[in-house]
């Protein structure tokens, strides 16, 4: 995700029992070139299903600090905005990876293309990211200042005792 304007992607999914991992994103190789999965030290990623599955794709996995959930700000404001979208399903199957793929590709193109952000200017992070977003933000101010004007002339014509322009 880029800082400076919000826009994620989509990266391919290793995706086994309940656990989806990104492949480029989460997965940091370590000074041997071997994967190296860095999660959180809640009970769902300490449970034997998930320590062998990282056992049989051949990861190693590690556990960030206890008690820090800051450790990782951004994938965690990732998932929490996932969660809090109107089309989140709640839960996946877990032995399919399709509807995943799915949800997150369309997710995702939402996200970029359709989805205005307040901290960038109410325009979208494909809008910003193409240079498009200083000419949205001047147009918008050109009418803001029109409508201003026409506000202005119609209280300065109306009289405010008879009701009407």
């Amino acid at each position: 995700m880029e800082k400076c304007s919000e826009r994620m992607g989509f990266t391919p999914l290793i995706c086994s029992s309940s656990v989806a991992i990104s492949s480029e994103n989460l997965l940091n190789a370590d000074k041997e070139g071997q994967a190296v999965v860095v999660k959180d030290r809640g009970s769902q990623m300490k449970a034997n299903d998930v320590r062998q599955m990282f056992t049989e794709l051949g990861l190693t996995q590690t556990f960030s600090r206890p008690k820090t959930p800051n450790d990782n700000p951004f994938i965690e404001s990732l998932i929490s905005t996932l969660k809090c979208s109107y089309s989140y399903p709640g839960w996946f199957e877990h032995e399919k990876e399709d509807p995943v793929k799915e949800y997150l590709q369309d997710y995702f193109r939402w996200f970029n293309t359709e989805h205005l952000h307040s901290r960038i200017g109410y325009v979208t992070p494909t809008q910003k990211h193409e240079g498009l977003a200083e000419g949205i933000l001047s147009e918008r101010k050109r009418a803001l200042h029109e409508q201003r004007k026409l506000r202005k002339v119609y209280w300065t014509t109306t009289s405010a005792t008879n009701g009407g322009p």
